[in-house]
């Protein structure tokens, strides 16, 4: 049995090029004992077996592969930047298309709240009554004497209730969370 072992390819130092290297004794004896016991090598049988060290046909260096650079970037660089530009623009667009408008949609309910509150409050002073701005907001004044329907009854005009009705059929969502604030809210 023949074994044929190829050397190995190193860069040189100073000339920066390929050099084929013949292996050393140290692991030419290494790869006869090796094959020895893994082929089952028998000296009693007569068993002749050598392990030899060449260069394989082709004999010329392996040519290194040119690294694939696009603007000083490789192709693992590429991919992190495009992936990163990826998440970017999905940010970008769920702040534009998501965040905004929400954005925008509470701070208009803000402004209808308070121009409702306004209208009420005016409302009511139009009509002589208390203003109904809910428990906790009118001071001292409890809130059986806010939401006193008896004294409220005979004092508001039917163009202030007019009024009211056009302010919560124009901003329906706006008054319930109002008046579920008013029930909602601690005393």
């Amino acid at each position: 049995m023949a074994v044929l072992v190829d050397g190995s390819w190193k860069k040189d130092a100073t000339s920066d090029e390929m050099v084929y290297t013949k292996r050393s004794q140290e692991d030419m004896d290494q790869l006869k004992l090796l094959v020895r016991h893994a082929v089952g090598i028998k000296d009693d049988r007569g068993d002749i077996f050598e392990v030899i060290n060449m260069q394989f046909d082709g004999g010329e260096a392996p040519a290194e592969e040119p690294l694939q650079l696009f603007f000083g970037f490789d192709k693992q660089d590429l991919l992190k930047l495009a992936q990163t530009l990826f998440l970017g623009i999905v940010a970008i667009l769920i702040i534009l298309l998501i965040g905004r408008p929400l954005v925008s949609r509470v701070f208009d309910m803000m402004n209808t709240a308070r121009e409702a509150a306004s209208e009420s409050q005016m409302l009511a002073a139009q009509a002589g009554a208390p203003a109904l701005t809910g428990p906790g907001r009118a001071g001292d004044q409890g809130f059986e004497e806010l939401i006193d329907i008896d004294r409220v009854e005979g004092r508001v005009k039917a163009s202030s209730v007019k009024k009211v009705g056009e302010i919560v059929s124009k901003h329906p969502e706006e008054a319930i969370s109002i008046v579920r604030a008013w029930m909602y809210q601690e005393t």
